[in-house]
């Protein structure tokens, strides 16, 4: 017979253990025995379309419904961050998920052993930790939306979070657009550091001529309309 044994939760982890009996008739059998097995899932209950994500055991979202990528790379011309789309997580990496819906929906994961799937810019949580805008030679940036922004100064990043971190010597942009595998997803927010950058952008973050055809484009930092 089965029977629940009890539902801990912690966050947005928590272990369902199940106690799994095995019993025989000792008249045939002879004494019985019993057995107890525990299964290990973690929920994520997004409130955003995009997220970031780490969690302190290796994870699988092979059936969870969400789409899981790491940072694979930045773009310091477009000043874009790749994103690449992973099938699992190793304990504390950091990730971006896109969830289907984020109403509160309940998402599950498995436990799994994962391996590492090479460059990752992101650097998860897995406890309450306070993030410096800088960290030696690196600067840090958090995601908002669809847009990773440089910190300005310490803060506390919660548990089960992630944050990019990338050199300070290519990192000039304040805030960064996102893309998975060479899709835009959403408007790039170009603001650079430098003030008097007169170079012009279009809406996925690239640079265009001087000579740009009607449409909205970015200049310093602001969008401006060719008409």
């Amino acid at each position: 017979k089965n029977a629940f044994n009890g539902v801990g939760q912690n966050g947005s982890n928590f272990t369902l253990n199940i106690l799994y009996t095995k019993s025989f008739d000792s008249n045939i059998w002879g004494t019985g025995s019993t057995s107890t097995y525990a299964i290990t899932r973690f929920y994520v209950a997004p409130n955003k379309q995009y997220t970031t994500f780490a969690c302190s055991k290796d994870i699988d979202f092979t059936e969870s419904g969400l789409k899981a990528y790491i940072a694979s790379g930045y773009d310091g011309s477009n000043h874009t961050v790749s994103l690449t789309e992973v099938s699992s997580a190793q304990a504390g990496e950091g990730i971006v998920i896109k969830a289907p819906s984020f109403d509160g929906t309940k998402y599950y994961l498995n436990s799994t052993t994962a391996s590492s799937d090479g460059t990752n810019l992101l650097k998860g949580v897995t406890a309450d930790t306070n993030i410096n805008a800088t960290e030696g030679s690196n600067t840090n940036f958090i995601l908002v939306n669809q847009t990773f922004n440089k910190l300005t100064g310490a803060g506390t990043l919660a548990n089960g979070k992630a944050y990019l971190q990338l050199p300070t010597a290519a990192a000039r942009a304040k805030s960064l657009g996102i893309t998975t595998e060479g899709d835009v997803t959403g408007i790039i927010n170009i603001d650079l550091d430098e003030e008097g950058d007169s170079m012009i952008y279009d809406l996925n973050g690239r640079r265009i001529s001087e000579n740009a055809t009607k449409g909205i484009y970015v200049k310093n930092g602001k969008k401006v309309i060719i008409k």
